[in-house]
């Protein structure tokens, strides 16, 4: 059998990888927002120019991040019994923005270095959305 005709015979395969460019285009969405919102409150008088590189930086990060951390939420949601639908992985994608993004402002404004805010807010993301794949898992199990 061939290469072609065993990938198109697994439509889960291509629903996760369009789901994976989704995500990533939400968290580039979000790091821009923060690198935007950052830039602003730390450096207000900087030109247009410079607030240009930032966003563009932070969308570029936010992008190849976030395709990273949904092709491992993909995988992810792969090890749960009954494997959930992928219709629910944009909504734990969602959750784990929200609360990655929420939690990266109020430990930025507690005075915690940036690397170490956003290591934590990754990983509380992570942790949520794992809690939102188990929460679904177990409903589709009963």
């Amino acid at each position: 059998m061939s290469f072609w005709r065993s990938a198109l015979r697994r439509p889960r395969l291509f629903d996760e990888a369009s789901y994976a460019l989704g995500g990533a285009l939400i968290w580039a969405a979000a790091a821009t927002a923060v690198v935007t919102a950052m830039h602003f409150t730390r450096a207000p008088e900087a030109g247009a120019k410079v607030w240009f590189e930032a966003s563009a930086r932070g969308f570029g990060f936010g992008w190849l991040g976030g395709l990273f951390w949904c092709f491992l939420l993909a995988l992810q949601a792969r090890r749960h019994e009954p494997v959930p639908p992928v219709t629910t992985l944009p909504g734990a994608t969602w959750i784990a923005v929200l609360l990655g993004v929420m939690l990266l402002m109020v430990l930025l404004q507690a005075g915690v270095p940036a690397l170490w805010a956003a290591g934590a807010s990754v990983l509380g993301a992570t942790v949520a959305a794992r809690v939102w794949l188990a929460t679904v898992a177990g409903r589709l199990a009963r």
